[in-house]
């Protein structure tokens, strides 16, 4: 969504890519969601992956699932893009988000960026992981980071709030008066992912909401909204606006 290109970070990004889709129909019955057709041209990998090399992200996790294979044949090792792709697969059962993040402990990292496979943002990245890192070191240091963006739209349900810099989050349990939802990009430290627990499929919804209650997940509220292609309008409304290009008009 941007033309400039934020310094190069060795923080891979996960991206999370192995949904069914079932929102878009019969769309969605011979292609995964990340595979949508935006233009004559592009599909929505096409999009997805240049933004996460304008961002700084070298090295990709990519998690698939179902239709696994075209995904990969799509985007192979990331080369066309200049990135590095490693791929990590549901494989019969679904693993939930948390679980096909466990995965990734299989490659070296100290820190990782998660991403949603059918959202285009417009952020810094780069910034966001400095604040991380950079964080004064106390009793209880942060162990990750999520965005969340002041929700405008009724039909998305707020699951989140912001208590001076930490984010409070349930996506099972929100409480009334929540003002925030989930933007869609999160940086955790490896020792979280460690701690997953072993029951499967779990989403990381439960593994954040965890983070949160225990005040070691800093908060960043997003001011631009966010993109997504989970819907047939939604996919609708970015094939007509053309978010990713609207930047580099300028």
């Amino acid at each position: 969504m941007s033309s400039k290109i934020s310094n190069s970070t060795n923080i891979p990004i996960c991206i999370l890519a192995g949904g069914r889709a079932t929102r878009l129909g019969s769309l969605s019955s011979d292609r995964p969601k990340y595979l949508m057709q935006i233009s004559t041209n592009e599909v929505f990998a096409d999009v997805h992956l240049a933004w996460v090399y304008q961002q700084g992200f070298r090295r990709v996790f990519m998690s698939v699932g179902y239709l696994a294979e075209k995904i990969q044949a799509h985007c192979g090792d990331g080369s066309k893009w200049g990135l590095s792709i490693t791929y990590f697969s549901d494989g019969d059962s679904p693993l939930g988000t948390a679980g096909a993040l466990s995965l990734t402990l299989s490659q070296e990292f100290e820190h990782v960026a998660i991403t949603y496979g059918d959202t285009l943002l417009k952020l810094d990245c780069h910034s966001l992981i400095q604040k991380l890192l950079n964080h004064p070191k106390s009793s209880l240091p942060p162990k990750g980071l999520m965005t969340v963006y002041k929700n405008q739209l009724p039909q998305h349900l707020c699951n989140a709030d912001i208590q001076g810099e930490f984010v409070t989050y349930s996506k099972g349990n929100p409480k009334s008066g929540w003002l925030f939802i989930d933007y869609g990009f999160l940086i955790l430290e490896r020792s979280v992912l460690s701690k997953i627990d072993r029951v499967r499929p779990l989403d990381l919804a439960v593994v954040l909401e965890k983070l949160s209650l225990e005040k070691k997940l800093l908060g960043f509220v997003a001011e631009d909204r966010f993109w997504e292609i989970g819907t047939q309008q939604a996919l609708d409304d970015f094939r007509m606006q053309k978010p990713h290009s609207q930047e580099t008009k300028k």
